[in-house]
């Protein structure tokens, strides 16, 4: 067999499929034809189904960014997962989260998602809303922050749900006992960085004023400081100790509470599950069980004689 046999046989094997698919099609839409009442009413029923689910149950959604000042994402995590249980066993959502029953009942789900980081240069990338990252060499999960994606049948609720968030992190007993630890150390750490910028600057003036006499030489009628040399000396030390004082100073102003939101909820006033994407989902649902509807009634002697043989 050459080239040209090999051709001539994969050319009509090729042709063979499809004719079959072809046929196949011919014989779908024929189908279709013949059934064509029966598929027209389960449309109808999933145009139904697709406008009373996007009118009596409309849903919003939104995600909050948090930096977590304490703690790690994984613990947030975990804990933001129990929420969406909705009823605990001792207390409800509303309790929990400090909020009004009928905004904690218009919830429809709490979700978390660790970000990601993709050059592990402290900067969020992206969310792993699927929740599938597998963390390599240089991705990661961020350790300092969590998103929370938050499903709500109420657009005006998510103020309400992104307090009851903060006030059910602040009120852990174990993120407020790290909290606690954690503005200890700093003060400490801002105690002895003032005593040592104190100190530095003390022994700079002693340095400069111990010997005011002969500061100055003259070497072709130039004049050369000898006494701001020593003093200069100290100058790098202490404005790095201020630096360090001042960072510390700054964090501990901007988060000083357990969480601090970086991405508050924005809401868009068209819902997620909009009339649009409804009869899409529907009308896709109730054409496949129209379809599988219509086969039974056409091979309805068979599948019974079928049945009968198995009794």
């Amino acid at each position: 067999m050459d080239l040209i046999d090999i051709i001539k046989e994969f050319s009509a094997w090729v042709g063979n499929i499809l004719k079959s698919i072809g046929m196949g099609f011919l014989e779908f839409i024929r189908f279709s034809f013949q059934q064509i009442w029966v598929l027209i009413i389960f449309l109808i029923l999933g145009i139904a189904a697709a406008v009373f689910l996007s009118s009596t149950s409309k849903a919003y959604e939104s995600n909050l960014i948090l930096k977590l000042n304490v703690s790690d994402s994984y613990a947030f995590y975990e804990l933001t997962k129990s929420l969406d249980a909705r009823i605990v066993s001792d207390q409800s959502l509303a309790e929990r989260l400090n909020i009004p029953d009928s905004v904690a009942d218009n919830i429809v789900s709490i979700k978390p998602h660790f970000v990601i980081d993709e050059n592990k240069n402290g900067t969020a990338d992206w969310i792993d809303k699927k929740d599938k990252f597998v963390e390599t060499k240089n991705s990661v999960r961020m350790r300092d922050r969590l998103s929370i994606t938050v499903r709500s049948k109420d657009l005006y609720s998510f103020p309400i749900v992104q307090e009851g968030l903060i006030y059910f992190y602040s009120n852990n007993e174990l993120f407020k006992a790290e909290k606690e630890i954690r503005i200890r150390q700093q003060q400490q750490t801002l105690e002895l960085l003032q005593r040592e910028i104190d100190r530095l600057d003390s022994l700079s003036n002693f340095d400069y004023f111990r010997n005011p006499i002969n500061r100055t030489l003259k070497v072709d009628s130039q004049a050369i400081m000898l006494g701001e040399k020593p003093k200069q000396l100290y100058y790098a030390d202490i404005a790095n100790l201020k630096y360090q004082r001042d960072s510390i100073q700054q964090v501990e102003e901007i988060h000083n509470a357990i969480v601090t939101v970086i991405k508050p909820f924005t809401v868009s006033k068209s819902p997620v599950n909009g009339l649009f994407k409804m009869l899409v989902i529907c009308c896709a649902f109730f054409l496949v069980l129209g379809y599988i509807v219509a086969l039974c009634l056409k091979f309805r002697t068979q599948i019974w004689n079928f049945l009968n043989e198995k009794k």
